[in-house]
């Protein structure tokens, strides 16, 4: 096995402030990326980017049934930090290491 990923549904409390969206009173329907995990032998070879393509892509599918906004991941360290930097997200706040992404983006 190369890596893995687990995603599952989730809402971001009401009340959360998120870039480019007002803070809303309900709660924001998520897709969250809980683990993404590429095996050390594997690393800089493209599988981080493949997995994560491939759980947005199943987010961008969910969000076709409706409901769904953002994908949510928590960056463990800096170095996950970038790398989902790469790929358009952004921090929930300087303070925390959540992270999200409008899944309009993913059309755009």
């Amino acid at each position: 096995m190369l890596g893995f990923y687990t995603a599952v549904f989730t809402a971001l409390e009401a009340g959360t402030q998120l870039q480019g969206l007002l803070t809303s009173k309900y709660q924001i329907p998520a897709y969250l990326i809980a683990k993404l995990a590429v095996d050390k032998r594997a690393q800089n070879q493209g599988v981080g980017k493949l997995l994560l393509g491939d759980a947005l892509n199943r987010a961008a599918l969910a969000a076709e049934a409706g409901g769904l906004e953002i994908v949510v991941v928590d960056a463990i360290n800096n170095e996950a930090t970038s790398f989902y930097g790469k790929f358009g997200f952004t921090r929930v706040d300087s303070q925390s290491n959540r992270m999200f992404l409008y899944l309009k983006f993913l059309h755009d």
